[in-house]
């Protein structure tokens, strides 16, 4: 017990030497925790969340048949129970209005297991976490200069879309969440990795709210690709709500649905089961297979 006292004095202690000597560029004037308005059709918006319920409700019934690999397991079972409720009873009684109320601020509320955690708690509370703001500022900054080292220097290509309330920096009218740096890298690489593919498949297995997917259409631009996600089900009706509002255009396939030439696919991760051999040209994970059993990882890349 003293021991683990020490060491984490320690590693306070190098984190405070840490920020306090970083440079930042953007301090936290930059920071923008305004409420943030996203316009979308009315009758679309009704549209897609019926799509989200229907799906939501076929894939937790068929998850009862699942073998154990594939049932929600470890600490997001608990996430899921306790943090999620509001969400799973909304969706479970296919109230409409909830479900639209629910997920138009999950970047706030539904954020425990997701990119922005509970930051956005921390961040709003007065005179109290001084060092907490004070760290994220150090982070936020370090990531931008890590991403303007390994990508550029264009600020506007990590634009966030004002969806699911969202917070971060606001930078010369770019909304910059946390996350938006490392995805938009990723994205970069993995059009680099099938840049000679005409039309790729590209498979995330555990892409959460759906950052990397938006990152990955939005620096494609005119080239064709198909993304296909599977995660947990209370995450896709998440991932499915942000995707779907970010692009209107394309063509979606959820679960339960026929199967169709959808630009992209968001389904439940047992549904990874009925995937063809040879079917997709680049798969991706990033952080999931680390919060798994070790049968359920290799379940899934056997």
């Amino acid at each position: 017990m003293i021991q683990r006292s020490i060491e984490r004095i320690k590693k306070h202690g190098t984190n405070i030497l840490n920020v306090i000597k970083y440079k930042n560029k953007y301090s936290s004037e930059y920071l923008d925790l305004s409420k943030k308005e996203f316009k979308i059709n009315k009758k679309y918006l009704n549209k897609i969340i019926i799509r989200i319920i229907n799906a939501y409700n076929k894939s937790k019934e068929d998850q009862k048949k699942v073998s154990k690999p594939y049932q929600i397991g470890g600490s997001w079972n608990e996430i899921i129970k306790k943090d999620y409720y509001d969400l799973i009873f909304a969706l479970k009684k296919e109230n409409i209005v909830e479900c639209e109320n629910l997920l138009s601020n999950f970047c706030r509320d539904l954020s425990r297991g997701l990119e922005f955690s509970g930051d956005y708690q921390s961040l709003s509370k007065k005179n109290k976490f001084f060092y907490f703001k004070s760290y994220y500022m150090f982070r936020f900054n370090k990531k931008i200069d890590l991403w303007k080292k390994y990508v550029g220097n264009n600020l506007k290509e990590l634009d966030f879309p004002r969806i699911g309330n969202p917070f971060g920096l606001m930078i010369d009218g770019n909304l910059i969440t946390s996350c938006s740096m490392r995805h938009d890298y990723y994205a970069k690489r993995i059009l680099e990795y099938v840049g000679n593919i005409k039309k790729p498949v590209i498979h995330e297995i555990g892409g959460g709210f759906g950052g990397l997917a938006y990152y990955l259409f939005k620096r494609a631009k005119n080239k064709k690709i198909k993304y296909i996600n599977f995660d947990i089900p209370e995450i896709i009706a998440i991932n499915s709500y942000f995707l779907m509002l970010a692009y209107p255009n394309l063509k979606f396939r959820l679960y339960g649905e026929k199967p169709s030439d959808a630009d992209i696919e968001l389904l439940p991760n047992f549904a990874i089961k009925k995937m063809k051999n040879n079917s997709v040209d680049l798969v991706f994970n990033s952080h999931s297979f680390i919060e798994m059993d070790d049968f359920t990882v290799k379940e899934y890349i056997k």
